[in-house]
């Protein structure tokens, strides 16, 4: 079905299949519009809708049949404005992401897609999808080739006055204040605070409203956008917004709410409207501006990246910045953590560099100051604080305050020091949630133990009983047999370290975070214990033994 003449044999099964009428393969003139989708064959045929009599295009590209069938409607004014429709013609029948082509039926491709393609147009004729407009009012809003503001404002439904924020003349961003633009780039900037400000008003419509995207060759009169405003807001930010419009604002951002859940954010700037003066000659000089708005505000960015809202409040403190915590750290804010403290004594050596994170630009920096700076260049809107000590030392010199965190993550891997914080842990008036990390020689597994002050299990309750003669004091859960040692030492005991990769590391760290956020989001209400296992080739290589726990 790769080649032109191919494309003949499906004809017939479109005419039968979709009521096609008279189909025809299409020269490559008169396909010509199509070749911006790089089509390179194209069949049409008509087709009867709502007592019209339509065409219907059906292209394909070269990759068909690993890529679906472009198919145009003409004329594409035929019935209006409608949904998944471009001016052009082109229906847009179904979203192309995770579909799975069966290559070895290009018939039965074609058959389908004109059939989807037929039955978006009916919907958008009896206006069954009509509220797809306000779910893909972005793609319209393009079309109009509108100037573009970068945009921080909290996306809420509360009317208010916002500010755009320009140098030069040339408008910028738009923002609550100055304040939520720094908060983006985690730190201050003289130069936001000299440029040029203009007020605008951003205006939340109701939920369930509806507004016709306008056609490039149509936009909207001063008129209309008044009235499908009034129209669709509530009561009360309708008292709202014409006590804030009595002081002219040029620029309105509307917070349009889509089915889909959130909000588009749309500008229409007023700035250029005149009105001609003399009766006579009544009318609009010119129109408003579409203004489109990218957003860089967190509730949205954050969701599309896969963070969670609700994990923003918390405030968590990790111990230990090595190999597994700095993934841990990496992890939390991309999750959504916004509040994250490092601590850790150690300065970043070239032995850190192929398993941690970092790399080697972070060589001769101390840990904590350097995952700061690291994570503070790539993730926006993040307070971090960096204590560079060990645990006890803070501890004595009173550098930690355990009521200012929610959470507290151990990744330092000495389980002596380990059994030491979860007993100081417990010693604390107020609750206080924990995770212990740690990971296993040769990266034959790693674990992660969830835990709550006050309540029955903790560190302490993996070990054995300390006062045994016969069993030295090892964690019972460890997939290594106690009592071996698997510290390497290639260059002296100075620079002993025990093998694992960065893999081992991250699939640790990741499990540390999974864990932690059941446990700030009262998920998880019990002390879980969560291991993973890893290969165990290099561990046996090097004649070590398994506990009973691994197999």
């Amino acid at each position: 079905m790769s080649s032109l003449s191919s494309l003949n044999f499906t004809l017939a099964s479109l005419a039968h299949n979709n009521g096609l009428q008279n189909p025809r393969q299409l020269s490559p003139q008169e396909h010509s519009f199509l070749k911006k989708r790089d089509v390179i064959a194209a069949i049409a045929g008509k087709i009867d809708l709502a007592g019209k009599t339509v065409e219907l295009c059906v292209g394909i590209q070269a990759s068909f049949p690993r890529s679906l069938p472009i198919i145009y409607l003409m004329p594409p004014d035929a019935f209006g404005i409608i949904p998944h429709l471009e001016e052009d013609g082109y229906i847009c029948y179904i979203q192309p992401e995770g579909l799975l082509l069966n290559a070895a039926d290009p018939v039965g491709i074609l058959v389908d897609a004109v059939e989807k393609a037929i039955a978006v147009i009916k919907a958008g004729i009896s206006g069954e999808n009509r509220m797809d407009f306000m779910d893909e009012l972005p793609a319209y809003w393009e079309r109009l080739e509108p100037q573009t503001l970068l945009g921080f404002p909290t996306v809420n439904d509360k009317p208010r006055r916002v500010y755009v924020y320009s140098d030069r003349g040339s408008d910028q961003f738009i923002a609550d204040s100055i304040d939520a633009v720094e908060a983006f780039l985690n730190r201050k900037e003289r130069a936001l605070h000299q440029m040029n400000r203009r007020s605008a008003l951003y205006v939340p419509l109701k939920q369930g409203s509806f507004i016709v995207p306008p056609h490039s060759r149509s936009l909207w009169q001063p008129k209309d956008i008044n009235r499908f405003i009034q129209t669709n807001l509530s009561q009360k930010n309708r008292k709202i917004f014409a006590q804030l419009r009595r002081k002219s604002q040029d620029l309105i951002i509307l917070g349009v709410p889509r089915p889909s859940g959130g909000r588009t954010l749309i500008g229409i700037d007023f700035a250029d409207v005149q009105q001609k003066q003399s009766r006579a000659q009544a009318g609009v000089l010119h129109l408003p501006k579409p203004i489109a708005i990218e957003r860089y505000d967190s509730d949205y960015l954050l969701p599309r990246g896969g963070g969670q809202p609700d994990l923003t409040a918390f405030r968590v403190l990790l111990i230990g910045c090595g190999a597994v915590g700095g993934y841990v750290a990496q992890n939390l804010v991309q999750a959504g953590i916004r509040h994250l403290t490092l601590l850790d004594p150690e300065v970043f050596s070239r032995e850190n560099i192929y398993r941690h994170y970092l790399g080697g630009s972070a060589l001769g920096q101390p840990k904590v100051t350097a995952i700061k700076s690291d994570l503070e260049r790539k993730i926006p809107y993040l307070s971090i604080s960096a204590i560079q000590s060990s645990i006890e030392d803070a501890i004595q010199q009173n550098l930690v305050d355990w009521c200012n965190f929610d959470l507290v993550v151990v990744a330092i891997g000495n389980p002596t020091v380990e059994l030491y914080l979860n007993k100081h842990f417990h010693q604390q008036k107020k609750p206080l949630l924990a995770t212990f990390t740690w990971l296993e020689p040769y990266g034959i597994g790693g674990h992660a133990l969830l835990t709550q002050t006050g309540q029955a299990g903790c560190l302490k309750c993996l070990f054995n009983d300390a006062s045994d003669p016969d069993y030295p004091l090892h964690n019972r859960s460890a997939f290594a047999a106690h009592g071996q040692s698997f510290d390497k030492d290639d260059l002296g005991c100075g620079r002993s370290y025990m093998p694992f990769s960065a893999m081992d590391a991250q699939t640790t760290a990741a499990t540390a975070v999974r864990l932690s956020i059941s446990g700030l989001l009262n998920q998880e209400p019990g002390n879980p214990l969560s291991s993973w296992k890893g290969d165990s080739h290099a561990f046996i290589q090097a004649g070590f033994k398994f506990s009973p726990r691994y197999p």
